[in-house]
């Protein structure tokens, strides 16, 4: 099957982690779709494709999802004419541990650029692909918020992760209500802790004990 003849999903962060165990998933059981994975690293992409069965239906683009050339990179690589019918926002930073009163303003505006302004403007440049998947195959388009605890509760040292995962938690919210005019499902799911790189940055922080207090007990 080419490229261009089928539906396609979108899946961000899928180099590692649970956006490469999507892709896997999506690659594996769903032959008709083709896989676009996008990711910072090629070759940490092309690893995850051979893990995910190595399939010519999965397409790699490596692309930083925090600017708005990497999302112009995503879109280029569609066909113009693609149909998504999955979109997976997966990508996140954590950003540095440390409270908030310390963050400096460049480093936490690159946590919401990646945690909260690029899934929007992401979801915003493939509308008409998720559109076209509503409307020509008779089939509702899903995009997945891939959430976190973080949304919900305060942990001392991830302030900005927890603010930008607070906003992305609206957000889905607000685009589910917005989006269902076009027959485009948005959901969110909260994972739980997951051995991830993340959590691999994590259990190495070597900072000062009051910067992340739940390390030391």
């Amino acid at each position: 099957m080419s490229a261009t003849s089928a539906s396609w999903a979108v899946i961000t962060g899928a180099s590692a982690g649970i956006g490469a165990a999507c892709l896997r998933r999506i690659a594996q059981y769903e032959p008709n779709l083709n896989c676009l994975a996008v990711g910072r690293r090629l070759n940490k992409l092309q690893e995850a494709k051979q893990l995910a069965g190595g399939y010519e239906r999965v397409h790699l683009v490596a692309a930083d999802v925090s600017t708005s050339e990497g999302i112009a990179t995503i879109v280029s690589a569609l066909p113009a004419n693609a149909s998504v019918k999955y979109l997976i926002h997966n990508a996140g930073l954590l950003g540095p541990i440390a409270p908030l009163a310390e963050i400096d303003r460049d480093v936490f505006r690159q946590v919401m650029a990646t945690n909260l302004e690029a899934p929007l403007f992401l979801t915003q440049a493939l509308l008409p692909h998720l559109k076209r998947c509503a409307s020509e195959t008779n089939t509702k388009a899903r995009i997945l918020h891939v959430s976190s605890g973080a949304a919900h509760s305060s942990y001392e040292g991830w302030g900005s992760y927890c603010v930008t995962k607070a906003g992305f938690n609206m957000m889905y919210r607000c685009l589910a209500t917005e989006l269902a005019h076009d027959n485009i499902l948005v959901g969110s799911v909260r994972p739980g802790v997951v051995d991830t790189p993340m959590q691999n940055h994590i259990r190495e922080f070597k900072g000062p004990s009051n910067h992340f207090p739940a390390r030391s007990t």
